[in-house]
């Protein structure tokens, strides 16, 4: 994928996928991250990763939204951030949109409330729906 000469070819790989799983899994290579994780800070491959087309491939039993380890922008050391507070620093409102779609439907329970805990002060202010989340078992 960081090989890749343009953006638009790296929305390619991920649609030539077969089989898009390899995006779902953690790998010890990636600091036990996925490559949503990863790829979070752009909407068109959030998008991509969390189509309808793809949610067969999808698991309840299996989260693939989930807090991982990056390097901090802040200060020296590391830092726990996930794919939704990735795509809010980022302004990717839309990408933040169908993270939460994805929370609600394949992690809707109690324990993915605490991925949210940091961000929701930012969630309310850029106006972003979160009557779907309320009425979910998340909250």
């Amino acid at each position: 994928m960081y090989i890749t000469e343009t953006e638009y070819f790296k929305y390619e790989v991920i649609k030539m996928q077969s089989d898009p799983r390899f995006f779902y899994k953690s790998y010890l290579e990636l600091d036990c991250s996925n490559m949503v994780s990863i790829l979070s800070f752009d909407t068109h491959y959030i998008k991509n990763l969390l189509n309808e087309e793809k949610q067969k491939y999808f698991d309840n039993k299996f989260p693939i939204i989930y807090a991982i380890k990056m390097k901090s922008q802040k200060h020296r050391g590391f830092e726990y951030t996930n794919a939704v507070e990735v795509a809010l620093k980022r302004n990717q409102l839309d990408g933040v949109k169908f993270l939460l779609d994805y929370i609600v439907k394949y992690q809707n329970n109690f324990i993915s409330s605490f991925l949210l805990n940091e961000c929701f002060p930012s969630l309310l202010r850029k106006g972003i729906n979160l009557e779907n989340l309320f009425s979910s078992n998340v909250f």
